[in-house]
């Protein structure tokens, strides 16, 4: 799947390594959670696994965050963050942040 990175979604990025705890179809919705995210911070993101259609669970892959309101994340998600991907009570994934970037 081609990510468009000049959409609104991608002003804000992060590239993460995590181990999948489920199955991963890339462009999944999901919620993120790391320890620093304000409070009431909307948390929706799709994840776009790197060079690939899918993952599997148990499998360790790159994957690219596309954020539903990227400035709500611009200065509280830091590389090296412990991040959690939940779709409700369920945890997808979880790993870390490898870089942030930010388009000006």
């Amino acid at each position: 799947m081609k990510i468009d990175l000049s959409l609104p979604a991608f002003s804000v990025t992060a590239l993460c390594q995590v181990k999948l705890e489920a199955a991963l179809p890339s462009g999944t919705p999901c919620e993120i959670y790391y320890a620093r995210a304000p409070d009431g911070v909307e948390r929706d993101v799709r994840v776009y696994v790197i060079g690939q259609a899918s993952a599997d669970a148990g499998d360790d892959v790159g994957v690219v965050l596309g954020f539903l309101c990227p400035e709500a994340h611009r200065d509280a998600l830091m590389q090296d963050a412990h991040i959690e991907l939940r779709r409700g009570t369920q945890v997808l994934a979880s790993g870390r942040v490898i870089l942030c970037a930010q388009r000006a």
